[in-house]
């Protein structure tokens, strides 16, 4: 479907989608990325951005811990169906630039989790003078600490403040988006967190972090 349809579409089953994952694979005549989305802002930013490159968006299956099923426009199984008779926490998304040509200033860059972590490698390393390896470990330290957060309400961490004492946190990335302020965007040197107990959000370097309970 257009990007019109699409957007419409997702504003319909928004609740539905809220609290779920979406996996985008976005296809491209150079190949294909899949991207994971646990916030419905920051997947609507890549709509858009795809929507400038001309792309097709379809809804290809719905899943939970327990099966997958894919949706079939047209037939009994689309996506209404399964909405009606399933309760699902992921849905996958396909968007497709194939054979589209647009004219745009510089073509979109998508950046996988893997990049991000090397280039908060990079980051560290800058910050430290360490070697590569130990920043390495750390980046992928902070990509689990992150994805811990986004799925659970409570994580226990230890990271240096600015001062050089310890602070013991307990922070959260799971159904925060309403207190996101401005575009959400973070740097690479720098972990937001939501503070459960202090109920705002706080931040600190990414070299910083000491450790993850």
């Amino acid at each position: 479907m257009n990007s019109t349809d699409f957007k419409s579409e997702l504003k319909r089953i928004e609740d539905k989608l809220k609290g779920s994952t979406i996996s985008l694979t976005i296809v491209t005549d150079n190949g294909q990325e899949t991207l994971t989305f646990t916030n419905l802002k920051e997947f609507g930013l890549k709509v858009l951005e795809l929507e400038k490159l001309g792309a097709g968006f379809s809804f290809s299956s719905v899943a939970n811990n327990l099966v997958e099923k894919g949706i079939h426009r047209g037939k009994k199984t689309n996506l209404d169906y399964w909405l009606r008779y399933g309760v699902w926490d992921r849905f996958n998304i396909t968007a497709s630039t194939v054979g589209v040509t647009v004219e745009v200033a510089e073509p979109v860059q998508v950046m996988t989790f893997r990049t991000k972590v090397f280039k908060r490698a990079y980051k560290i390393m800058e910050a430290t003078g360490k070697a590569f390896a130990v920043c390495l470990s750390k980046a992928w330290a902070l990509y689990r600490l992150a994805k811990k957060m986004r799925t659970n309400k409570e994580v226990h961490f230890t990271y240096e403040k600015k001062d050089g004492s310890l602070r013991r946190a307990i922070g959260t990335l799971k159904n925060v988006s309403e207190f996101v302020k401005g575009t959400g965007k973070t740097s690479l040197g720098v972990v937001h967190y939501f503070d459960v107990e202090a109920n705002w959000f706080r931040c600190f370097r990414s070299e910083n972090l000491v450790a993850v309970l």
